[in-house]
């Protein structure tokens, strides 16, 4: 799973991180209990356990290491590791100071994302980042893993429900379940860390085996997207794929350098036309969509990969040379430009109800934090206790019930959960976090590309951040990423 290296030089706790990955890749994402919040109950036990099984294994072998005095190199710490390391300190001191007591550590009344697990993650980053095993075919049998997931995705998009597992949930929460994941939002941040590591993945791979499972892995996985209709997915898939498609335009050479990109952007065209063909011939079996899926099936935006991938095969055989380095500074530009409509677009038009109410609810994350005391200013009410601050307010609790009848348990933003609940400090940890993960990648002494499939996967996480709540699923997957990046960096 890792690039090679010298296995006489390798450290006992290389086993209980290869047995911790082998859990985590294909048994975790499986597991599940039926119904709404049992399956994100299902989810953050079975990480504790496993965590802390791992970390006992660990510290024993630790000791046992130390008796034999074997001394494995610590390396550098960069700011990736110190930032993942303040964040966690600053959830148990922001947990220590909660009002809310045991919740800020058990995260038992929202989503297990309190300060006992976050140190939790913290503590695996640190055993996978030294002590990654190497290929061992994890890579492979999680490629068959996520095609699993991916495929149970799409038969629920075809009310197909094989093994019950939306059996327990009422009927307005059908559509917002999916998998074996549940909540769809986490099914999406699970999507924009897994898709663009997989794209890479297909280019990059040697054997045409790979290639062919991860070609079926993308197209069921990009199905599932559309199915899933969250727009955090797209965000976060497509800037994943955005920063592919940068790379190879900075430092290819020729064009037929990145074929094989195109080969897996023709992967999402193949996805909406059979979206299409569905909803054309089947609409009476097939789930609403919304959002960008609706779009996206409405008007037949297939034809926009088609075509990106029909001009550059025939730009890749043109007689005229071209630098990929210029295409690669309007392609910049042209990004740019979108972005900056985009964001402008959205400004002209927010609202409370905007987002799916989340304009309503960012702004009670403000509103809170400002109201805050000094000191929950600086490490916020307590990890994981967003939910339970809404709820000392009776004006916002009224405002959501009249207009959604719902209840909010978190920002839908982590750049506003993290302000809420541990405060600037937890948020100027998150972000050296976000910027650690781009000095790794820059700074890498490896030539690795799978250290590019880590980065870009978890770029697509950081991005549909902005919309989605911190969980024990992604967040799983993001700390393997981490570490993976971490440790293929150097």
């Amino acid at each position: 799973m890792s690039t090679k290296k010298n296995h006489t030089q390798r450290s006992l706790l290389t086993l209980p991180a290869s047995i911790y990955l082998f859990i985590t890749l294909t048994i975790y994402p499986f597991f599940m209990l039926n119904g709404y919040f049992n399956a994100i109950y299902a989810k953050g036990i079975f990480q504790i356990y496993s965590i802390l099984i791992t970390d006992v294994i660990a510290i024993l072998f630790l000791i046992i290491e130390h008796k034999k005095k074997e001394k494995t190199n610590s390396g550098s710490f960069p700011l990736l590791d110190y930032s993942i390391l303040g964040f966690a300190i600053t959830a148990v001191i922001s947990g220590l100071l909660s009002p809310f007591g045991s919740n800020a550590f058990s995260g038992a009344q929202s989503w297990y994302m309190a300060a006992f697990e976050l140190v939790l993650y913290a503590s695996i980053y640190a055993l996978l980042s030294k002590h990654l095993p190497s290929e061992i075919g994890l890579l492979t049998i999680s490629y068959v893993v996520f095609a699993i997931v991916f495929l149970i995705a799409v038969l629920q998009g075809f009310q197909l429900d094989l093994f019950q597992l939306k059996s327990a949930l009422s009927s307005d929460q059908w559509t917002s379940h999916i998998s074996t994941v549940g909540n769809t939002n986490i099914y999406a941040g699970f999507l924009s860390l897994v898709l663009p590591f997989l794209m890479h993945q297909y280019i990059t791979s040697k054997h045409s085996h790979h290639r062919i499972l991860l070609g079926f892995d993308l197209i069921l996985g990009f199905i599932s997207l559309v199915v899933a209709s969250s727009d955090a997915g797209y965000l976060g898939v497509g800037v994943g794929c955005l920063i592919i498609l940068g790379y190879y335009l900075y430092h290819g050479k020729h064009f037929e350098e990145i074929q094989r990109l195109f080969q897996a952007v023709f992967m999402i065209s193949v996805a909406i036309l059979i979206i299409d063909f569905a909803y054309t011939f089947m609409d009476n079996q097939c789930i609403s969509l919304s959002g960008i899926s609706k779009l996206m099936q409405t008007y037949h935006l297939e034809f926009l990969p088609i075509s990106l991938c029909v001009f550059f095969y025939f730009l890749s055989k043109a007689k005229i040379q071209f630098s990929l380095r210029k295409i690669f500074y309007s392609y910049i530009g042209i990004i740019i430009i979108t972005a900056t409509i985009a964001l402008i677009y959205n400004v002209i038009n927010f609202s409370f109800s905007w987002g799916t109410k989340r304009g309503y609810i960012w702004f009670v994350a403000m509103d809170l934090w400002k109201n805050f005391s000094i000191k929950e200013k600086l490490l916020g009410v307590g990890p994981d206790c967003f939910g339970l601050a809404i709820e000392q307010h009776t004006q916002y609790l009224t405002y959501i019930n009249e207009h959604w009848n719902v209840s909010i348990a978190n920002a839908h933003n982590e750049w506003l959960q993290y302000l809420c609940t541990m405060g600037l400090v937890g948020l100027f940890f998150y972000i050296g976090i976000i910027i650690g993960t781009i000095k790794t990648f820059i700074n890498r002494q490896s030539s690795s590309l799978l250290c590019l499939s880590f980065f870009v996967g978890c770029m697509g996480y950081f991005s549909q951040g902005f919309f989605t709540n911190p969980n024990p699923f992604t967040a799983t997957y993001l700390v393997i990423a981490l570490a993976c990046l971490r440790y293929t960096s150097k």
